[in-house]
């Protein structure tokens, strides 16, 4: 009796039954479920995980690899599931009550049909169970295998977090402001208004922010980034009346109606051509040649005051000058800021209340309005004299907008600031206009000066941190086709489990052995015979077949075969115990003389062809990487790129697989038949060879205990078609690089030296204005003008916007640099110099002078 007679009947494979199907068929819906939840996270917050600039080996693994290698352990189960029903329809098709013909059971091979082919032709004899199982497994091989590689991208994304800031900034105590305000402020404000210079941190045009900072470090790595939060603007307007203006013989004199009436005549603002402008502040100083305080209106009431005017020519019929009295007011303003990090740059503002005046025990308004009425400290300070006095000339700026008259510090910014056509500003409100931006600008900028990191409440609160970083996110096209893969997969499954609970089976035990199988078959030889010339496969019955239907029956505790028809062809095959008995006397040809198709040399050549090629390919790409800085992308799509760069390799892998799979299940068919061949074969590597239950990829241990290394070597070769899937997923990716390009370029410009000397009043102004753009390079970082570096200027030559690799960042060409190497030798001189113009100051212990 055989070992296995003593087993439950109605045997069924653990595979097919339904705690396993469930577990499966649950386990997929967890998996939509959390590729939705990752989806929709995705779209939400932009991204499923932030990785910063560097992702670290973890997460470069959790995004490339780990989705693979998850897919790959689902394609096996699968893989198990499908052989199991395919290799079982046959004893399910013999268990029906009614039989089953030969062509639909004995004569079935779906484990050794290409896995394509086999569920059409299970559709075609209505066996549903291969049906789902074989639609489902090529669900899982060629579409959520090679897809879910692709679901997960990474890309530079717009993140906004939650975070804790902090002041670190404040106004400093208004005993140390006179002191501490000097002029530089003004030499900022040049830049600012002539040179294209940025605005300092937490400064606008309209005010300075109290500056903050995060409570702590942030969190996620990135670029572009911005804080916003909570704050307080320090800000500034103008209250201006139009002045009273009185003409007399020897001029005009301006009133406020409030007690301020300058002296008649002491003011032209009518030039003999063209126009000119004046700003005059209250002080009076060395440095100004104008104030309110000397013109007749000292007082205490208009020490804040300042007078606009601007004047046309005195050739013109209409030639009264436009006047304005203003006196400025200061405030305060709660506000939601964004800052751009790390240059704290004020991207924009959003007021959170009224605007509430500064008290005067805040900020000395008076030291501010004498620098900028002045452009001399109120309180003297022993320090550089650029510091303590600046006059800016602004005559080079003001020639390219056609103005050629002296001008104030103040007007010279308002003009700077606001450019418009010199005749616009004899209209009332865009002198008042023009002024005001000037006085906002000087404002923030003194304010900028006068903050100090000693503060005494740093005022916690909650802000955002936005930023773009490199990040995970859910590629949602390709994770909705994953997920509907998926669904279709815990459809077929749960009609595989309905199918199969339902069906009767004959068995007691697993016939995944030659030695199960002879056990089943019927003990007289008018019965059945297995002739050894059968083992090929055949769709239509062939010689030594039973014509009619078979079933599988009971016999006592056993199972056989039986035909339904006593009608059975014959021949003269030797049996399987002729074959056992004559061994000793000859040996038979080896049914590896006659192999299937897929074995052939033909196939092989073919598929080692297709190998070739495909290394071929990979070393060509490698070459072009390393040679060329590798590929443009295919696509500005996200979805293409995953494709190409992702689905494409693993669709090669996964070919592949099914490839070696049917030839591991051949093989595995083939190995015991093999051994009895050859001949005095043990019962354990022939008839007791369990290699066809299981998937090749867990054969491979079987074999190598039996001794069986060639089945061993490619059932690891069937496992090794997983691992080039997973690697193959991190074959190409996506980066930023650099590509050189030879191009053509033309100087635009000759070197040509005058060996006359230029006029002295040209040369004075050009050295100012050179000097400003050193001063706000050095000083505040501004960027020199182009082709200009701190030592050298080299000629232009002709630029291109063109280039077949995308946007030009950089260009290098040969060009001819000038340069300037100082020759410095000791001062002889016992006490320091300072040269400011056509000045020299001299500072030792004893005394002063002025040369």
């Amino acid at each position: 009796m055989p070992a296995h007679s003593t087993k439950k009947f109605s045997w069924k494979p653990f595979t097919l039954r339904w705690p396993i199907l469930i577990i499966i068929a649950a386990g997929t819906l967890a998996v939509i479920v959390v590729l939705e939840i990752l989806s929709q996270q995705s779209r939400i917050t932009g991204a499923v995980a932030f990785t910063g600039s560097q992702s670290s080996s973890a997460i470069s693994f959790a995004y490339l690899y780990l989705p693979t290698v998850v897919a790959l352990l689902y394609s096996i189960l699968w893989s198990w599931i499908d052989l199991d029903t395919k290799r079982l329809e046959p004893w399910f098709q013999l268990s029906n009550p009614g039989g089953a013909k030969a062509e639909d059971s004995l004569l079935l091979h779906y484990p050794y049909d290409f896995l394509a082919f086999a569920p059409v032709n299970a559709l075609r004899r209505r066996h549903w169970a291969v049906v789902f199982a074989g639609t489902a497994t090529i669900l899982v091989f060629w579409g959520v295998t090679p897809l879910v590689s692709s679901i997960f991208a990474r890309s530079i994304v717009t993140v906004d977090v939650l975070s804790s800031f902090k002041t670190n900034a404040e106004l400093m105590q208004l005993g140390n402001q006179s002191s501490s305000l000097n002029t530089n402020f003004l030499m900022n404000a040049y830049g600012i208004s002539w040179l294209g210079q940025e605005m300092p941190g937490f400064v606008t045009r309209q005010g300075t922010l109290e500056p903050f900072e995060v409570n702590g470090a942030p969190a996620t790595d990135m670029v572009n980034r911005t804080w916003t939060a909570r704050t307080r603007l320090y800000g500034t307007s103008i209250n201006c009346e139009e002045a009273e203006i009185t003409e007399h013989a020897n001029g005009y004199s301006y009133s406020n109606r409030k007690g301020c009436t300058t002296f008649p005549g002491h003011v032209n603002v009518n030039p003999e051509w063209g126009f000119r402008g004046l700003y005059i502040g209250y002080y009076t100083d060395q440095h100004s040649d104008y104030s309110l305080e000397g013109l007749g209106c000292a007082s205490s009431v208009n020490s804040h005051l300042f007078l606009g005017l601007w004047g046309k020519s005195s050739k013109v019929h209409d030639h009264q000058p436009t006047a304005f009295f203003c006196e400025p007011n200061y405030w305060i303003q709660n506000v939601n800021a964004t800052v751009t990090v790390p240059t704290m740059s004020v991207s924009s503002m959003a007021p959170l209340g009224p605007q509430v005046p500064l008290p005067d025990s805040k900020f000395n308004s008076s030291a501010f309005e004498y620098i900028i009425g002045t452009g001399a400290q109120l309180v003297s300070q022993r320090a550089d004299i650029s510091a303590t006095t600046s006059v800016i000339d602004q005559t080079a700026g003001l020639a390219g907008l056609g103005y050629n008259d002296t001008v104030t510090n103040v007007l010279g910014f308002a003009l700077g600031l606001s450019r418009l056509p010199l005749a616009q500003y004899a209209e009332h409100h865009n002198l008042v206009s023009s002024l005001e931006t000037a006085h906002k600008l000087l404002h923030a900028l003194a304010i900028k000066d006068l903050l100090t990191k000693n503060i005494s409440d740093q005022y916690e609160r909650q802000g955002r941190i936005s930023g773009r970083t490199h990040a995970i996110k859910v590629v949602r096209p390709l994770a909705v086709t994953v997920e509907l893969l998926l669904g279709s997969v815990v459809i077929l499954t749960l009609a595989l489990l309905f199918h199969a609970s339902r069906r009767k089976s004959q068995l007691c035990a697993d016939p995944d052995s030659l030695r199960d199988i002879v056990a089943m078959m019927p003990r007289d030889h008018n019965s059945l015979n297995i002739s050894a010339g059968q083992t090929q496969r055949s769709a239509k019955p062939q010689n030594g077949l039973i014509q009619g239907k078979l079933s599988l029956v009971r016999s006592h505790t056993s199972f056989q075969y039986r035909p339904k028809s006593d009608k059975i062809i014959a021949n003269s095959s030797t049996t399987l115990s002729a074959v056992q008995e004559d061994n000793s006397q000859q040996r038979h040809p080896s049914p590896y003389r006659t192999l299937p198709f897929e074995m052939s040399s033909t196939v092989g050549i073919l598929f080692l062809v297709f190998l070739g090629a495909a290394l071929s390919v990979v070393v060509a790409l490698k070459l072009i990487f390393e040679n060329g800085n590798g590929l443009p992308l295919p696509s500005k799509r996200t979805v293409v790129n995953q494709l190409v760069l992702n689905y494409v390799p693993i669709v090669f892998a996964t070919i592949l697989e099914p490839f070696w799979l049917l030839l591991n299940r051949i093989l595995c068919l083939l190995q015991p038949y093999k051994e009895l061949s050859e001949g005095h074969a043990a019962a354990s590597q022939s008839l007791d060879l369990k290699y066809a239950s299981l998937p090749p990829q867990l054969t491979v241990w079987r074999a190598l205990r039996a001794g069986h290394y060639l089945l061993s070597s490619v059932c690891a070769i069937g496992l090794s078609a997983n691992l080039l899937a997973v690697s193959l997923n991190g074959l190409m990716d996506t980066d930023f690089v650099s590509i050189e390009q030879i191009m053509p370029f033309a100087l635009e410009f000759q070197s040509v030296f005058r060996h006359s000397p230029q006029p002295r009043d040209q040369l004075q102004t050009a050295a100012s204005t050179y000097q400003y753009v050193a001063n706000a390079n050095i000083t505040y970082g501004v960027i020199l003008p182009p082709w200009t570096t701190p030592a050298t200027y080299f000629v232009p030559f002709a630029l291109t916007t063109r280039s077949r690799s995308g946007i030009v960042e950089a260009y290098k060409a040969a060009t001819r640099g000038f340069g300037i190497e100082p020759n410095c030798q000791p001062s002889t001189l016992n006490h320091t110099a300072f040269v400011t113009g056509q000045q020299e100051f001299w500072y030792s212990r004893e005394r002063t002078l002025a040369g």
